[in-house]
């Protein structure tokens, strides 16, 4: 997996006209071969500026490479562009190259039998127990507001407060929402079909971006 990161300080009053441009544009990124997903995200508002990261998941750095040499890249960059006084300085950009995906751990293992482990994942069709069990404790201990964000967007229920991962299976999600003084029990279809704990990070790290994008959309 490869991230793309560009940061934008916005000038105060500038934001609205910045995400539009942003949403009207055409990337034909669906087009690009390795390209997985797009995520405009908004942050903090400062005293003189709003902070925004575009976020692009490529399959590899040669395939995010390739497309900044493409035509697909020209064209989208061709496009209107924000008027002055928009931007805060240049924008930043940060490329992230996964390291460590999923449940790899250090440790002393022999690497072969590491690579062997992988390809078999890699050729199963079912998620094993215990990459459930992984996926739910991972999910409700450390990125609860991720479950949230599918509650708010997929069963479209923005006023939870709340929400708790309870199951998970290779097509679908299982969430308990707080709404007020009362639990939904929620199915969430993921996004794909996936078949090993990798397949399940990307499709729900996908999902939330999309959501939390679509989200901002709408507010």
């Amino acid at each position: 997996m490869f991230i793309a990161m560009n940061r934008f300080k916005i000038n105060l009053g500038f934001e609205e006209g910045f995400e539009k441009i942003w949403r009207e544009r055409e990337s034909h990124l669906e087009e690009v071969p390795g390209y997985q997903s797009f995520a405009l995200l908004k942050g903090e508002t400062n005293e003189d500026h709003t902070l925004y990261a575009s976020h692009t998941i490529w399959e590899s750095r040669a395939s995010f490479e390739a497309w900044t040499q493409s035509d697909y890249f020209k064209k989208a960059h061709a496009q209107a562009h924000a008027p002055k006084g928009t931007y805060q300085g240049h924008p930043n950009l940060e490329v992230f190259e996964s390291v460590i995906e999923g449940t790899e751990v250090v440790s002393g293992e022999n690497p072969v039998a590491s690579e062997v482990d992988a390809k078999e994942s890699e050729a199963r069709t079912m998620l094993l127990p215990e990459e459930k069990e992984e996926i739910i404790s991972h999910m409700n201990s450390d990125h609860a507001d991720a479950v949230l964000t599918y509650v708010h967007y997929y069963a479209g229920i923005e006023e939870a407060t709340s929400a708790t991962l309870d199951k998970v299976t290779e097509e679908m999600m299982w969430v308990s929402a707080t709404v007020g003084e009362s639990q939904s029990q929620l199915e969430i279809p993921l996004v794909r079909r996936v078949s090993n704990i990798k397949e399940a990070e990307h499709a729900m790290v996908e999902m939330v971006f999309s959501a939390r994008a679509k989200l901002a959309e709408n507010s």
